[in-house]
Order: C-alpha cells, then structure tokens, then sequence
C-alpha cells in the first residue's frame, strides 16, 4: 500500500530548528509532547493502521495488536513487532516495559496528529504563515465557527504565557 510522507521529530534537535513560536507550538498536545512534521519517511498502511488500533486502546503490546490488526492482515506478529518498533524509533509511541513485554501507547492523539499532516501537507507552518494560508485558516474559522475561534484565541494565550516562563 501506499504511505504518507509525514513523520516527526522533537523540536529542537536539528540544526535549523528555530526556537520562536510557530503554528505547530499552537498544537494542543501535552507539556513536553512539542512535535513537528517533516518530509521524510512515509508511514505505511500497517503504521497507520497500528496508530489507528492504538488510538481506540489506548496502550497495548505486539500480541494484542498482531490479534487486532496484524492476523486479519495474514501478517506476522514481528512483522507487527517491527512496525511498533518503527513508531517507537520515529517518536510517535511510548513504551513502558511489563514483565517482559513492551506497552506501546501513542504520544499524540488522533486530532493532533491529523492536524499536524495538514500542517505537513501545506508546506509546514513557515510556509502556512509565509503563504497567507494561516491568515486564511482564520478567517475561516471566524466565518464559520465563534467557538472555535475563542478557543484558538485561548491556545495562544495559553502559549504565550508559557514562553513566558
């Protein structure tokens, strides 16, 4: 199948990262969970699908996936195994040791991580706000939604204050 060209890495360990705010910091996920998407290795059809399957359960280890997602696939369970492993290396799952198996949980939830290919997908949150996209998403969200909008305008108070620190 066919992968998406999304992945993530932590802010701050590339040589270009700039440590001013952008649209990403507007992401609402966790303190210490500041993520942003590159170009780059492709997730695949089983990654997506294992995230997805994560996403319903919470946390699992490779047996409990493989039942859910890997033998409706005729796959095997490492297969299953490396394609956790995978996530787990790209930032994209916690693991926690239990006994003598791994725990994976997602680090992000479904709507940041569908929000941040968006983000990918328009160039990255540079060229969101370089382009006039930003200012359009808002715009946007004005004309259609007053909700949202306060909520948005709470998310950057919120961050600012952060930086702030």
């Amino acid at each position: 199948g066919g992968g998406h060209p999304f992945v993530m890495r932590f802010r701050g360990d590339g040589p270009h990262d700039d440590p001013r705010m952008d649209v990403g910091d507007l992401m609402d996920v966790g303190p210490g969970e500041r993520f942003e998407f590159l170009a780059g290795s492709p997730l695949g059809d089983l990654e997506l699908a294992v995230l997805e399957y994560l996403w319903n359960a919470g946390e699992a280890d490779v047996m409990e996936t493989y039942a859910a997602v890997g033998a409706r696939r005729r796959i095997s369970v490492n297969t299953v195994g490396s394609s956790l492993e995978r996530l787990h290396r790209k930032g994209m799952l916690d693991r926690r040791k239990v006994s003598r198996a791994y725990r994976y949980r997602p680090l992000l939830d479904r709507d940041a991580f569908r929000s941040r290919r968006v983000v990918d997908a328009a160039g990255g949150a540079r060229a969101l706000a370089k382009s006039g996209l930003l200012a359009a998403f808002v715009d946007l969200v004005a004309d259609t939604d007053a909700a949202a909008l306060d909520h948005l305008e709470r998310l950057i108070a919120r961050k600012r204050a952060e930086r702030q620190r």
